[in-house]
Order: structure tokens, then sequence, then C-alpha cells
């Protein structure tokens, strides 16, 4: 549901020197000297392995605020392979509270509550079938997938080899991220709880992740789905499963177009091109593999769009029938195969959370 989270909350209590006493000092854009002072100690507990939230005082113009940057599975469970629920919530404010308190800073679980969130990063954890050799083929088939360009997302990633594998959609503002979870794991070191869930689930387990990273994204996303904007929105507003899984269809559907999923995996492993040439001739082969490679390269909805700007909308819809209908006749080949775009679909619409007891 909620992978992470960064809030601020306006303080004015005395902060001690002799625990903050690691001082970060440089001017902002306006040219106000921001000052960030975290605690010593933090460096001593990663060292050990033990996971803290990032809890740091914010000096800027006057105004004093405590940060805190905290990934909620990590801070319940220990790891991020599991998920936190609407339910969690006054554990993860009172266990955040607990924190606080530790470094001297007496912050109550309503004030955490309704702290201002500056970042939210929506997340779902998803098991694959068997089917699946594991992740990295996930995410193979889904990277040649018809993906579309949205206009807030200026950048695309792919990245199948060392350090993990991952698709990634981003730009300064927000960013989407499916990625092989284990992977991720096996470069950071796991937790003992991580290794036993490890030989439970093999290498079948993918997370399907936003990113909003600035104010400005998180006031459009939340306005939009809350009913109303303002200029800022608290950390009990915006722990909600039912925007997470808004948010995270919304940025699937208009990342990836699943109509022509299915077709782009069929051109890669060349069943596609087999069936045309064997059926529709040579003519209609090239035309489809041209129409196909640019979907690979460009997307769908580009592709689109110049077809129409070019010829006329009636041409348009001449290539998503033929489309369709080579869909429907190589789906009479295939049924049971699991596409990547439909299968994460139907997850986020299930919406099922793992948990310890899952």
């Amino acid at each position: 549901m909620i992978d992470s989270i960064q809030i601020k909350i306006p303080t004015d209590q005395i902060i001690s020197p002799s625990i903050f006493g690691d001082k970060q000092a440089k001017a902002t854009d306006n040219n106000v000297r921001l000052i960030k002072m975290f605690p010593k100690h933090m460096r001593a507990y990663r060292k050990m392995g033990i996971y803290k939230p990032t809890i740091h005082i914010e000096l800027r113009g006057g105004q004093k605020h405590v940060c805190i940057q905290c990934s909620l599975p990590k801070l319940l469970y220990g790891t991020s392979l599991f998920e936190v629920t609407e339910d969690d919530f006054d554990l993860v404010t009172q266990r955040l509270s607990e924190e606080c308190k530790e470094l001297g800073i007496d912050l109550n679980k309503d004030q955490i509550a309704n702290g201002r969130i500056h970042r939210i990063d929506y997340a779902k954890i998803i098991i694959l079938p068997k089917s699946f050799t594991n992740a990295k083929d996930f995410i193979e088939k889904l990277s040649i997938s018809g993906f579309r360009s949205r206009t807030d997302l200026t950048h695309r990633d792919v990245h199948l080899g060392n350090k993990g594998y991952w698709i990634k959609f981003y730009s300064k503002a927000s960013s989407l991220t499916i990625y092989d979870k284990i992977a991720e794991l096996e470069c950071q070191g796991f937790t003992k709880q991580e290794s036993l869930l490890k030989n439970k689930l093999g290498k079948h387990v993918i997370k399907f992740e936003v990113s909003l990273q600035k104010v400005r994204k998180l006031q459009s996303v939340l306005g939009k789905l809350l009913g109303q904007t303002k200029d800022r929105y608290s950390f009990r507003e915006a722990y909600s499963k039912e925007i997470a899984q808004k948010v995270l269809q919304d940025y699937l559907n208009t990342s990836f177009n699943e109509e022509v999923d299915f077709l782009c995996m069929c051109l890669k492993e060349k069943e596609l091109i087999n069936h045309v040439r064997n059926l529709h001739g040579y003519t209609q082969k090239s035309y489809i593999y041209y129409v196909l490679k640019e979907i690979e390269s460009r997307g769908a909805q580009t592709v689109y769009d110049d077809i129409k700007k070019i010829h006329n909308y009636q041409r348009l819809r001449r290539v998503k029938k033929d489309l369709l209908n080579l869909k429907a006749e190589l789906n009479l080949k295939a049924k049971n195969r699991i596409l990547p775009v439909s299968f994460i679909a139907k997850k986020l619409k299930e919406f099922t959370l793992y948990k310890p007891s899952s």
C-alpha cells in the first residue's frame, strides 16, 4: 500500500546538540540558509543492520521542523517484503512517536498523523505465478510490452543486468518503477527474516511502485482523488488503501497499453511473424512488423497519434482493428498465456496486501 513517506512537523522544542551533532548547511534557490541536523548515532545502527527511520531537524528562515523519512513496512516488520494496511496506522504513528522520543523530540501520535506529507511512495508487492521462470523473466517480457508515453514522465529506463532488473518511467516530480524485489535485496543484503522469506517465495516477487517526489505533484494527485485542492496534505489524509490503489492503477494504465502487450511479446518471440507470414502473406507481415516495432520503441499512444496526424482517424481505426484481429487469432493458439500488463492490472484490482500471516 504505502512503502515510504517523508513528513515535516513544525516544532519549537530545544534540540540537544549532543544528539543532533552532524550538520549540513546550504543555500536554497531563494538564498535562504538551510541547515539540517542529523543524529550522531544513526551510522552505528546502519552498521549493525538495525533499521531506524531517518529523523533530522531542518532550520530554514527562522523556522524549525522535524523531518521524518521512513519505510513503513521496515518500521513494523523489519522488511519491505511485507505491506502495511489501513489498520496499522495507529501502530505506525505510535512507533514513529517512540522513535522521536528516543532522540529527545516530544511528538505525539496526532502531531505525526497531521504532519505535512512531502513525499510518498505507493507500492504493491506482487507474487508471480510459477509459469514465469523468475522475476527477471517477467520483467523482460514486460519490457517489450506496448508502453505508452505519459506527459509527466519524460524518461524511460530498462535495466536487465547486474545489480537487479527493473523498468522505470521517471521525471523530477514522480516515477513509476517495476522491479525484481529479491534481486534488490540480494544487492543490499538480506536480514535473517528476509532470508527465510526468500526460501519461501523464491525469485518470484516484483514490486510495483509509484513515487510522488515533489509537493506540487502530491497536491495535484491527492487533490484530484480527495476532491479538494489545498496547499498541504497530512500523513493521515495520504494514508489510504483506496488512494494507493487508484494511483497505482492510473500509472499502469497511462504507462502501458494492454491492447498491444500480447502482440509485442509475440513479436519478440518470432511467433507473430511466422503466424502473419503463413496466414496473411508477406505484405501484411511487413506492415504489422513495422507498426509493432514502432510501438515497441516509441510507445503505442505516440504511434497512434502519428498515424492520425499523418493520415486520418479512419486509418488509425483500421490499424487498431488489424491489431485486435491479430491478437484474437494468436489468443486461440495460446489460451493459457499470462500477459505481464494484464497480470499486474488484475493484481492491482484485487489489491490483496501481503502480510506476515499470508
